[in-house]
């Protein structure tokens, strides 16, 4: 199942789950393409990220260590629910503006970690 798939399947769970009270949150979950990373934390390994959203371009930072550029990931805007209960809010991480999150398998509520 590639990323596309596992949205579309969130997304349309979500019109029948709870109502449809989800269906606002998960909305903010795009596929977004990383077009640029520039690693600003040598030693924990902090890159600034750059991801096209289609409709705008978004900074965040990440960690992961499997990002390249071209890569679809699924990225959480503002306002998005995350697994853990997390809303995800604008805040600034060693001087860049983080304006969302690359999302794991956890962040999305899938996988055995979730």
């Amino acid at each position: 199942m590639n990323i596309e798939q596992i949205i579309q399947d969130s997304s349309t769970l979500s019109q029948t789950a709870n109502g449809g009270r989800l269906s606002h949150h998960l909305s903010k979950i795009v596929v977004g393409e990383i077009t640029s990373i520039d690693t600003i934390l040598q030693k924990t390994g902090l890159k600034a990220v750059m991801v096209n959203c289609g409709s705008e371009v978004l900074t965040t930072t990440c960690s992961a260590d499997n990002l390249r550029l071209g890569m679809k990931t699924a990225f959480a805007k503002l306002g998005a629910l995350l697994n853990n209960h997390r809303y995800v809010q604008i805040k600034e991480i060693n001087g860049v503006e983080c304006q969302g999150v690359i999302c794991s398998e956890y962040d999305l509520g899938i996988g055995q970690e979730a």
